[in-house]
């Protein structure tokens, strides 16, 4: 059956607002739906034979866009979207720079105990050099070093042993003071006399004969400074001294054997060391003669001297006594005895004496200083 009314479509959407109410046609209970679509393209063909009536036009009313909640407001929608990214680098600005500040502090951290550590290794050091200047000196001068104790426990130096060398002659020292001198005795020929006639040096006794030698040296009958004459033996026996200063050499310069010179003062030695037991024992080697008397007579000559002097430091070794070197600490630069200082080639003056003197002065031993 042909349906010969006209059948009009909408698209009606509930929530869109109307300005009108239109009153649509039912659908035909019989008919299937169709697709809106579909619908409005094949209406005009099975209608095509009737003409369409020209119904009054209604106005459909304007959709409204449905704004869901991403629609809505795109400008603000950016914006907060830029803030969000604004926060968020700030953010990442925020925890660069903790950890910037975090990482420095570290860093100044480290600085510290690395420089905490430098310090400390510093004065470990110091102490440390301290301490083997300590040690090195004691074993220089044989003397304990001043060594606090340490925290946990007492540090004991040990005084080293050092040992004097026999066979060098006495090295030169401080000068010690006149009073060194005031338990010496002195023993010799002439020249000793010169110290007594211009009364130089502080030495307790100065014995001396004119033809005194080393065969008669402890029974020779001697002038003595302290007006109380005799011999050296009884001189020795008698009185105690701190220092024994033996000068013999010049009187036997003649003699054929020097050995037996050097035989007879070895003797003369230990018996002085027998009667003197804690004295300290100088054995002076001869002093030069002068330029004028040197080789006037066969055997007044420097270089018999030199010879005498090696026998007298023999002596010395053997007997473990100190020997001073006289020739040099009065020679000039010739190797002769000043002619200003002597009378004759041989004896002294006053200016000689001193000379002599002021020699024993800076070439001393203190034996507390040595193990031997």
């Amino acid at each position: 059956m042909e349906n010969n009314e006209e059948m009009t479509t909408f698209t009606f959407d509930p929530e869109e607002e109307h300005t009108g109410q239109v009153d649509l046609p039912e659908p035909l209970p019989s008919e299937p739906e169709v697709p809106e679509a579909e619908e409005a393209e094949e209406l005009p063909a099975a209608v095509s034979d009737v003409p369409e009536p020209d119904p009054d036009p209604v106005e459909e009313p304007e959709e409204t866009p449905i704004l869901h909640a991403e629609h809505k407001a795109p400008d603000s929608m950016t914006s907060a979207r830029e803030q969000a990214e604004q926060m968020k680098k700030q953010e990442e600005i925020r925890k660069r720079r903790a950890s910037r500040k975090q990482s420095e502090s570290q860093k100044k951290k480290r600085t510290r105990r690395i420089l905490l550590f430098v310090s400390l290794l510093i004065i470990a050091f110091i102490v440390l050099i301290t301490f083997l200047a300590n040690v090195i000196r004691v074993l220089v001068r044989g003397r304990t070093a001043n060594v606090g104790p340490l925290p946990t426990q007492e540090v004991i130096v040990h005084k080293v042993p050092v040992y004097y060398d026999y066979e060098e002659p006495v090295p030169e020292s401080a000068a010690v003071s006149d009073s060194y001198f005031a338990d010496a005795i002195l023993i010799g020929d002439t020249r000793v006399q010169c110290l007594d006639l211009y009364s130089v040096g502080n030495f307790k006794t100065l014995l001396y004969g004119t033809s005194i030698n080393v065969n008669n040296a402890l029974s020779y009958d001697c002038a003595s400074s302290d007006g109380v004459d005799g011999s050296p033996n009884e001189k020795l026996s008698l009185n105690r001294y701190g220092k024994v200063y033996l000068t013999f050499g010049i009187n036997e310069l003649g003699w054929n054997n020097p050995d037996t010179f050097a035989t007879n003062l070895r003797q003369l030695v230990d018996q002085v060391r027998s009667m003197q037991p804690d004295a300290v024992i100088y054995v002076l080697g001869l002093m030069p003669v002068s330029e004028n008397r040197d080789g006037r007579t066969e055997y007044i000559t420097n270089e018999r001297i030199k010879k005498y002097n090696i026998l007298i430091q023999t002596v010395a070794v053997d007997t473990k006594t100190y020997f001073l070197d006289c020739y040099s600490g009065v020679a000039n630069e010739e190797g002769y005895l000043p002619a200003e200082d002597t009378s004759d080639g041989i004896n002294l003056l006053e200016s000689g004496c001193q000379v002599w003197y002021n020699y024993m002065k800076t070439h001393t031993v203190n034996p507390e200083d040595y193990s031997n």
